[in-house]
């Protein structure tokens, strides 16, 4: 990759990162908050597997080479959360809990908020925060 490549993504995946941060940030007065670099953010609920959800994790953001990682693990815990995504949204998926981006795009990421406040929810509802 040329360096002005580097450079136009650096700022892409920047801007990216800070946009999807800015979806939990809501919620992060409620979470125990592990690691918060550029480039680098997560926080886990309060209570070590509460309930015997399998991690305590609640939200991880990365920064890699190719693209910036969004981790969502109330999906794990409630897979029905994501019977209603949109297709869009789904494509950006790469596992259970992760999603992957190369720049903002704010219709997806306003769907990714109403996701996030509704694991958060039932987060809550369950006990776990």
């Amino acid at each position: 990759m040329s360096t002005k490549a580097s450079a136009k993504n650096a700022v892409q995946f920047g801007a990216t990162f800070n946009a999807l941060r800015a979806l939990v940030t809501p919620f992060q007065d409620r979470l125990v908050i592990k690691t918060d670099q550029a480039g680098n953010y997560t926080a886990e609920i309060p209570q070590a597997n509460a309930g015997g959800i399998a991690s305590s994790l609640a939200f991880s953001l990365l920064i890699t080479r190719t693209h910036v990682a969004f981790h969502f693990y109330p999906v794990y815990a409630f897979p029905d959360l994501l019977k209603n995504i949109s297709p869009k949204l789904r494509k950006h998926m790469d596992d259970r809990t992760r999603w992957s981006f190369k720049q903002p795009d704010d219709t997806l990421f306003a769907e990714l908020a109403n996701l996030v406040a509704a694991g958060f929810q039932r987060y809550e509802e369950a006990g776990f925060l």
